[in-house]
């Protein structure tokens, strides 16, 4: 494609009309601005070319520096350096192991010095006691609550397993129609007879019971008394005791509490002067 020149687009437009010369002259401006386009871009890269070759001849200088005796002689002072560093640390290090060794002896020696004076009091403190007759006291070690609560138990469980081998053996060795009768006996000479034992022991009778909640050993009393004729007449008789006793203090626990509010309210509306 040939160039296009802005001259010889203008010389070749003269000899056309007005508008020929119009767009001859416009073509021109066109020209003239590409090519000052293409100039700056050349330029543009050319500076960057001598950028470029700038910071390659810079590093070549440098490699050549690094490469020559000073680079060596820096490298070697740098490596001294570490060592001495290495060498003051290593040396801070000794000083504070030793400084911890001797506290921790001096530890050991101060231990040592009173474990020993104490061994030597207790040698004069046990000198002093062997010359001295001990005198030894008898202590009780048994709990007579706890022992009277157990005896109970005992109690109410042998007489369930007396009930429980007395039916076993009517059943095995006497004819079934002498069974009733007999269990019968057998359950009131265990129950109507220790009735009152078993339902007035202070800490684990009927009343002991009720107070403490004892739903189970409640229910294995009832279980007890329910089978013999008007059995549960004195079960009945301690609970409505029981129940007696209970609401009266809380009736009168009530009216010392409305006895205490009616002073209280006398004291705030006549404050004594």
């Amino acid at each position: 494609m040939p160039i296009i020149n802005g001259r010889d687009v203008i010389a070749q437009a003269q000899s056309g009309t007005g508008k020929t010369s119009m767009i001859a002259l416009t073509v021109c401006q066109v020209v003239d601005t590409a090519s000052r386009e293409e100039t700056g871009a050349l330029q543009a890269a050319k500076n960057k070319l001598e950028k470029q070759v700038e910071e390659l001849t810079w590093r070549l200088q440098l490699e050549k520096r690094m490469r020559g005796p000073d680079f060596c002689m820096i490298f070697v002072l740098l490596f001294i350096i570490s060592c001495l560093t290495l060498l003051v640390d290593l040396e801070e290090a000794k000083t504070q192991e030793n400084a911890k060794l001797q506290s921790a002896l001096q530890d050991i020696q101060l231990q040592f010095k009173e474990t020993k004076e104490l061994l030597a009091k207790e040698r004069e403190t046990a000198k002093k006691a062997a010359e001295v007759v001990p005198i030894i006291q008898e202590v009780s070690v048994v709990d007579p609550v706890m022992l009277e609560k157990l005896t109970n138990e005992n109690e109410k469980l042998k007489s369930e397993e007396c009930l429980r081998k007395e039916r076993e053996r009517v059943s095995h060795y006497l004819h079934s129609s002498s069974e009733t009768k007999l269990l019968e006996k057998v359950q009131h000479e265990l129950l109507v007879t220790y009735a009152n034992r078993l339902l007035e022991k202070e800490h684990s009778g009927c009343r002991a019971l009720l107070r403490d909640d004892k739903v189970e050993d409640l229910s294995r009393m009832y279980r007890l008394y329910c089978k013999i004729p008007r059995g549960l007449e004195p079960v009945a008789n301690v609970f409505k005791q029981h129940v007696t006793a209970e609401g009266t203090a809380l009736v009168q626990q009530a009216k010392d509490a409305v006895s205490n509010y009616v002073n209280f309210v006398v004291v705030l509306l006549h404050p004594i002067l």
